[in-house]
């Protein structure tokens, strides 16, 4: 349970400093670095988090899926 507690709080803590800080932005009549800062967060977190997965997966190969039909995965019954 305490994992969760601390995984939950260390989202909020980025999401609470970025609506602080735009809502700070909005009230002191800066519209337009409001939107800027808005929009830059929404497009280059995605983008941070993108690369650094890709980063972490250089050198692993391919994914490959064990969904169903893919005949990989745990054996059935039958040991096969």
């Amino acid at each position: 349970m305490t994992i969760v507690g601390v995984g939950f709080c260390g989202a909020c803590t980025p999401f609470s400093t970025f609506s602080y800080e735009l809502i700070l932005l909005s009230r002191k009549v800066q519209t337009e670095k409001a939107v800027l800062y808005a929009a830059s967060s929404l497009v280059v977190g995605p983008a941070a988090a993108a690369a650094g997965l890709a980063v972490g997966s250089f050198g692993q190969g391919p994914r490959v899926s064990a969904g169903k039909g893919s005949g990989k995965g745990r054996p059935g019954p039958s040991g096969t």
